[in-house]
């Protein structure tokens, strides 16, 4: 983790009210609150946005819902956060792993049956 703080601008030695600018994390970032669960390869925290952004591989989990996608942007003050999947793909048609994902009172397990079902219709139907 790497915590970064803003400059003292009285350049006094003395002052130690120092504040902080941003704090990165990196390799396998994880965020706990009373009901989810967050991951994530990368992740900062920005204390002036009052946001925490999650970046690559991210899935949220409360325990009965999860939802995954390439960057995960939580908003502290509001309580809000949103999902993007990847961008600048120059495919039109779309992998189903570059969007995000969402299973509601879903388990991972029958999730991913449903996706193996799918695809195996898509090779058996060319």
């Amino acid at each position: 983790m790497i915590v970064i703080y803003e400059e003292n601008k009285n350049n006094e030695i003395h002052n130690k009210s120092t504040k902080i600018k941003k704090i990165e994390a990196v390799d396998k970032v994880k965020i706990f609150t009373e009901d989810s669960t967050a991951t994530a390869d990368t992740g900062y925290y920005d204390p002036n946005e009052n946001i925490f952004v999650l970046q690559k591989n991210v899935m949220v989990n409360n325990g009965t819902s999860i939802a995954s996608g390439e960057k995960f942007i939580y908003n502290l003050t509001y309580k809000k956060g949103y999902f993007i999947g990847k961008q600048n793909q120059t495919n039109k048609q779309k992998d189903q792993d570059d969007r995000v994902i969402v299973i509601i009172n879903d388990s991972v397990k029958d999730f991913k049956k449903t996706q193996n079902d799918n695809d195996q219709k898509k090779s058996q139907s060319k």
